[in-house]
């Protein structure tokens, strides 16, 4: 494990990914706003598809090595160890939202939480209570606890693997082209099995990254085309029906992304100075803490600034309330990592 990449570049895009979604949760409006949040959640899943992939190496492991990772147990004790890293940071933010809501909500709207289901229930009253992007860590760990069953699938189906992905890719258009209107939201964004495929997706970029060492002779401009094309696909969110811009159209650009920055993480160029800057770096490797503590800050915020009586101007508001969240969750991220 000490010789796996870290890929400095993609903690970068962990940071920059968890302040669009504070600024998605701002208050601010309009179509480019909103679609930072749905395109930095998608970054989110497949980066933690990309990380596990090269973390484990598993498909170059032995059989019988393979066998015993993807046993009940293993699979078991690695939940375990993802739960205590989320839960504590977690259930303090889900009690701060629940004395902020001066305990006055429905038991469905505090169990479901509670018990890390909510995105399973089709319910904004549920999925949504509390602090709502929390619904974010009971889908993700539905493809923590698939990542090393699909690796078992795509070592046991080998060549016939492109074909099964098709037919699935199929399966997940049509499901997407004619769910009703009013269960897009909850069938697209929230369902943990929705989600999966991009989470896998990262998997497949992990693979692809060594085809693509030649990015590494034309470094900057690699990186600055890789955010312009994320940008671009942003401005032009707004002419995306709303049931394929939540996830599918941000698949492309996202692996792009993410292949060019893992290719040219180890170059030395002006762009990688830029996202290797350390407190970026730092506020990536503390990008969960941010993500589960957003909403309580800016609610907090809100009452604290209406009971001073102090109406600043967002522009000056949004920076600071980010740059303050930013250092709590550093110096948290630090002080959990010392225990």
């Amino acid at each position: 494990m000490s010789n796996t990449p870290r890929f400095t570049s993609l903690q970068a895009l962990r940071a920059i990914g968890a302040v669009l979604i504070f600024i998605h949760h701002s208050g601010l409006q309009g179509p480019l706003v909103m679609s930072f949040g749905d395109a930095a959640v998608c970054w989110f899943f497949m980066l933690s598809g990309f990380v596990m992939s090269v973390r484990s190496d598993a498909l170059s492991m032995p059989d019988a090595q393979f066998a015993e990772w993807c046993s009940p147990r293993d699979i078991a004790s690695f939940m375990v160890s993802r739960l205590r890293k989320i839960a504590p940071v977690y259930y303090a933010t889900l009690l701060v939202m629940l004395a902020l809501a001066a305990f006055a909500v429905p038991w469905p709207s505090i169990l479901f939480p509670v018990l890390m289901l909510q995105s399973w229930v089709p319910s904004r009253d549920v999925f949504f209570a509390l602090n709502g992007p929390e619904w974010f860590i009971s889908s993700i760990l539905f493809c923590y606890l698939l990542f090393r069953p699909s690796l078992w699938a795509v070592r046991r189906l080998g060549s016939r693997l492109p074909a099964v992905c098709a037919v699935l890719f199929i399966i997940y258009l049509v499901v997407v082209a004619t769910l009703p209107d009013d269960w897009v939201l909850f069938g697209v964004y929230i369902f943990p099995p929705m989600e999966l495929p991009a989470f896998l997706l990262g998997l497949l970029v992990s693979r692809l990254v060594p085809r693509f060492s030649q990015l590494r002779r034309y470094p900057s401009a690699s990186i600055a085309a890789a955010f312009l094309l994320m940008a671009a696909a942003m401005f032009a969110y707004r002419f995306i029906p709303t049931r394929f811009g939540l996830s599918l159209y941000w698949w492309l650009p996202t692996m792009l992304m993410l292949t060019i920055l893992a290719s040219t993480d180890s170059v030395r160029c002006a762009a990688t100075r830029i996202l290797h800057f350390r407190p970026l770096v730092a506020l990536g490797d503390a990008s969960m803490i941010f993500y589960l503590c957003h909403i309580p800050w800016i609610y907090v915020t809100r009452i604290l600034l209406g009971k001073a009586s102090l109406f600043p101007s967002p522009a000056i508001v949004i920076p600071v309330s980010i740059l303050l969240l930013a250092i709590l969750s550093i110096s948290l991220n630090r002080l959990l990592r010392r225990h």
